[in-house]
């Protein structure tokens, strides 16, 4: 179980970086590792739904990064006091 939810990270995770980058290609290669899965392990299947919650998380964690770390929002007023 463990491995084929790290696959799935994995396969969401590179769709991410090629939606952040622009990458068509990496884009397509994705979605096809997506359907792929989706054909072997129709119970933990990537559904629509599933991929725009990953790129919508994504880019409110790229949002919210200071100087390219997601920090917890506990620890980012300590670092207005170093700006």
């Amino acid at each position: 179980k463990a491995r084929i939810d790290n696959e799935r990270s994995d396969i969401l995770k590179r769709l991410r970086k090629a939606d952040f980058k622009g990458d068509e290609k990496l884009w397509q290669e994705s979605m096809q590792e997506i359907r792929e899965f989706n054909a072997k392990y129709p119970n933990l299947a990537i559904k629509n739904d599933t991929i725009r919650r990953s790129l919508k998380g994504a880019d409110k964690d790229r949002a919210n990064a200071e100087n390219g770390l997601n920090l917890p929002p506990k620890y980012r007023s300590e670092t207005e006091r170093y700006k």
